[in-house]
């Protein structure tokens, strides 16, 4: 994806945005991205909160398999 700046906002698809939404929510590990991308990821794609939750849970750098203790982590909605 081009630099934000570089982007125009009425061109950009569902796809565009969820990467801009990872993107940040790698750099700030804020959960408002995080709930966001399982928003959209629902909202858009289909499945259950669940599905997008653990999508994004596999995409932590370094997590290889699920782990329950993550789920108790206050940056976690499942």
């Amino acid at each position: 994806m081009p630099p934000l700046e570089d982007v125009d906002p009425s061109h950009m698809t569902m796809a565009d945005v969820m990467s801009l939404a990872f993107q940040l929510w790698q750099v700030t590990g804020s959960p408002y991205f995080e709930a966001l991308l399982v928003y959209l990821g629902r909202r858009h794609y289909g499945g259950s909160e669940s599905d997008w939750a653990y999508w994004l849970f596999c995409r932590i750098p370094g997590v290889k398999q699920w782990d329950n203790s993550y789920m108790y982590s206050p940056n976690v909605l499942i």
